[in-house]
């Protein structure tokens, strides 16, 4: 469980941590991509949002990050 998530506009279609699990990355409807970091234990911040090309509103459905979390497909 993550406490006192922020407030994210589009539902989440997909949530993947991150190797080292200081990181959760939530996949929005609209193709974005919101990137928390997680914090203990006060819950999590959002860093940023990750935006798709213009003129595309795909839902994200599958991610994937690298083991040393520096990339994420």
């Amino acid at each position: 469980q993550v406490p006192k998530v922020p407030q994210l506009v589009p539902p989440a279609y997909q949530l993947q941590f991150s190797a080292d699990s200081e990181s959760l990355f939530v996949a929005s409807a609209q193709g974005s991509v919101h990137v928390l970091q997680l914090l203990e234990p006060e819950g999590c911040k959002h860093l940023h949002t990750l935006q798709p090309p213009s003129g595309c509103s795909e839902a994200v459905y599958l991610l994937a990050s690298s083991t040393d979390g520096q990339w994420l497909a």
